[in-house]
């Protein structure tokens, strides 16, 4: 059974079908055309990240829909991911780090990657992509200071409205650390809703996520990592039962007769 409404995590999307290159965390783009359309197909509606935060906040479900979400604010959803978005005509909420818009990444695994610039990102609010913070310099927010921490929020909340010209109150914690802390700080900056990663974080945080359900913790609202360099049974193990979403879509849409 799925869980709830799920809200699925992208962070980089690649140009074509890979020819069998491993992706890493990366997806490519003809895989994530087909899974959308797979989706689509199968009569999936794709509601925005905080629609879908919401209801599971107050613990409904909506039946068959789901939620996309985009980290970084890499170029390619722009050039890549949003074409295929359009034409499903699915949405998405993209969470930016404020202090790279017009520049490069300069952490993990996606250093010298071009992100969305200023004039780009308006382009994609006029055809109805959200955007969320994502940190002022993709810092781990927990491992900041009292004046950092302040700084790495309320920096990257009025850069962005500035670039928005309307209220953000959406942020996605960069490696998915949070802590409670980090989510008052939080709270205090202006922020509403706040996007983690499932699994992400200490035993003890993983533990006590399933012992206080989502519903009551708002600025921690877990979402699923897509990766295509996962296997079936490594995606299963990070998706959880939020993997039904791609397994029911695949099975309704095979053809009478069956197939592969």
């Amino acid at each position: 059974m799925i869980p709830g409404v799920p809200i699925l995590l992208y962070h980089r999307i690649l140009p074509g079908a890979g020819g069998g290159a491993d992706p890493g965390r990366a997806v490519y783009a003809d895989q994530l055309a087909r899974d959308l359309t797979r989706l689509r197909d199968a009569g999936w509606r794709c509601l925005s990240a905080v629609t879908a935060a919401e209801l599971n906040l107050a613990g409904r479900r909506a039946h068959r829909t789901f939620a996309l979400t985009f980290d970084d604010g890499c170029h390619d959803f722009a050039n890549l991911a949003h074409p295929i978005l359009m034409d499903l005509g699915f949405t998405a909420t993209v969470f930016v780090v404020t202090d790279r818009i017009g520049g490069r990444a300069d952490w993990g695994d996606l250093c010298g990657t071009p992100l969305l610039d200023a004039a780009t990102i308006r382009e994609l609010a006029g055809d109805g992509i959200r955007f969320g913070s994502h940190g002022h310099t993709h810092a781990r927010l927990p491992e900041c200071g009292d004046s950092e921490l302040e700084n790495e929020l309320r920096v990257s909340r009025g850069i962005l409205e500035g670039v928005m010209g309307s209220a953000i109150t959406e942020i996605a914690w960069p490696y998915g650390a949070t802590d409670d802390r980090t989510r008052r700080a939080a709270r205090a900056a202006g922020y509403d809703v706040g996007f983690g990663v499932a699994g992400a974080g200490s035993l003890f945080t993983r533990i006590r996520a399933v012992l206080r359900p989502s519903r009551r913790l708002p600025l921690a609202v877990p979402r699923r990592e897509v990766r295509g360099g996962d296997s079936a049974w490594r995606r299963r193990l990070r998706m959880g039962r939020a993997d039904g979403l791609f397994v029911t879509a695949r099975k309704t849409c095979l053809p009478s007769g069956g197939g592969t």
